[in-house]
Parts: C-alpha cells; structure tokens; sequence
C-alpha cells in the first residue's frame, strides 16, 4: 500500500495531468493576498483531485488560470518519499524534456541552512521558429510538518510567469533583467502558513 501510495504522490509533483475543479476551495486557509516584487495576488484557482494532493493558485487581478501572466502558487502532497528524490525526479523531466525543448533550462540549488532545494526553470510550448508559450518557475521544495510536528509530506511554494506568442520578447524583456533579483526575493519570501485541518 505504501509503494502504491508513494508512486501517487510522486507522479502529482512530477507535473503529470491530474484531475481539477473549476470551483474555487480554500483548502489551506490561507486566501491571500500576498504581495510579491511589485503585485498583489488573490486566490483564484485551486486543485484538490487526488486525495493526497493539493494546490492553490494565487494570480493577479482578473487574470485567469489558463491564461495567467504571474502567479504565485503553494502545493501539498501527503507522501513518504523524500524531498530529495522528489527534486531528482523533477529534475529527471526536465533533462528529458530539453532533448525536444531548446529553451528549457534550470538551475538547482541546495539550501541545507531551511533545509530546502531551490529549482528554477524554464520550458517552452512549440517549435523553435514558432513558439506559443514559454514558462518560467521558481520554487522552493520542503518537508512540510503538521500542527502535532508530524511529518505530514512535501511543500512546494513557488512563483510562476508564462509569455504567449507575439508577447514572448516582452516576457524575456522583463524576466531576463529581473531574473536573479525575483529568485533572490523568493528565497527569502516567508512561507504562507497552511492549514488542513478540518
């Protein structure tokens, strides 16, 4: 059972296709808003398919989910694998994933003093001469504890920006010049307090 459960877990924060609502559930109590490197963001969307898995997305205002410019999200998994082998795994994607994506890149950090990992990437949707969308992530991966001090699974906290088509070179004419000060301001970004208890 445990086996069964892990693999769950770890496919959920691999970033394969999982079920979602359009109905928007404050799972953690925690409805925002948080001010991050200039913008506010609102709770606006958030993901609950899988039993142990849950994630909340904040973005700014009257942007949506599928279409989102910046957003800052938080996901929960209840699982038994390690922060480590969850990083590896992810890190093991985007390898694959840059043998057909020429613009994904990431850049992996270990932060033993918060007993976190930083992953930082980009990834692209099309081809070279014609990409529709690119996309780029900073997060932050932790052991996440329960109000009782158990170890309750993996946290992820993190900050997204997407560019679409004819806007692409205003994404990288923002990102690439603010790149280094976005992942400093995560690192040290407060974590949002969480709560699942019912």
């Amino acid at each position: 059972m445990k086996k069964i459960f892990a693999f769950i877990a770890l496919v959920v924060l691999s970033g394969f296709t999982y079920i979602q609502s359009d109905k928007v559930i404050d799972y953690f109590k925690q409805p925002g808003p948080f001010s991050f490197y200039g913008d506010d963001f609102i709770l606006g969307h958030t993901e609950h398919g899988i039993e142990n898995f849950y994630r909340q997305e904040y973005l700014i205002k009257d942007e949506k989910h599928e279409t989102y410019n910046k957003m800052i999200f938080i996901e929960l998994s209840k699982t038994v694998i390690s922060i480590k082998d969850v990083v590896n795994k992810k890190v093991k994607e985007l390898e694959n994933r840059k043998k057909t994506d020429l613009v994904c890149a990431y850049t992996l950090t270990d932060v033993p003093e918060n007993n976190e990992y930083l992953l930082e990437y980009i990834t692209s949707i099309g081809p070279k001469k014609s990409v529709k969308q690119v996309e780029w992530n900073v997060c932050r991966y932790r052991v996440y504890n329960n109000a009782k001090g158990e170890r309750f699974g993996i946290e992820i906290f993190g900050f997204s920006m997407r560019g679409y088509g004819d806007f692409i070179y205003n994404f990288f004419d923002y990102q690439k010049p603010n790149k280094d000060k976005i992942i400093e301001a995560m690192k040290s970004a407060e974590y949002p307090k969480i709560d699942l208890s019912k």
